[in-house]
């Protein structure tokens, strides 16, 4: 194989079409993911005290204001939670509904990554805020970061979010039933 037939192969594999320009879905799905492999040292930080557990609770956050979560989760490997949450976004297809998303409430998460990588290429930023031992520790830490940063007004895309923004607060007047004022 000659040099010139090289870079025909590396511009075929680097996704251009036979003019030279970029298909209309972007960039390729294995450049993505040596993107994502490059950049994870920046994308992923660990601000957890104390020691490492086997359960992470993590939030993502568009990386220009990270303080601004969008969403909070728990897992046992960030690092892969990450790369399958970019992943189940589909970054190379054409800009339109997440069809592959079989459940509609998890759609929301997928399509604020994919409008942030179509602004300049974001990818969103990972933090893991506390480790624990135990899983039913890590859902209940989760379950109450959503509930406090929901109570703060963050536009979070977890499924629980939502509940909580449909659900009215409860007051000394809306006891649950069953219960008598004492």
């Amino acid at each position: 194989m000659s040099a010139g037939q090289r870079s025909v192969k590396q511009v075929a594999d680097l996704s251009y079409d036979e003019d030279g320009a970029r298909p209309p879905a972007g960039e390729s799905q294995a450049l993505i993911a040596r993107r994502v492999r490059r950049e994870l040292a920046f994308l992923i930080s660990d601000d957890s005290p104390g020691g490492r557990g086997d359960f992470a609770l993590y939030t993502l956050a568009d990386p220009r204001d990270v303080r601004a979560v969008r969403y909070v989760g728990q897992t046992r490997a960030p690092l892969r939670r990450y790369r399958q949450h970019v992943r189940s976004a589909r970054l190379w297809l054409a800009a339109e509904q997440p069809w592959w998303i079989r459940l509609p409430r998890l759609r929301t998460l997928y399509v604020w990554i994919r409008e942030l990588y179509a602004d300049e290429e974001r990818l969103p930023f990972m933090l893991v805020s506390a480790w624990f031992a135990s899983e039913a520790e890590a859902r209940e830490q989760e379950r109450r970061l959503i509930t406090r940063l929901a109570e703060r007004g963050l536009p979070l895309l977890n499924v629980e979010a939502e509940r909580l923004r449909l659900t009215p607060p409860r007051t000394a007047a809306t006891r649950a039933p069953g219960r008598r004022a004492r």
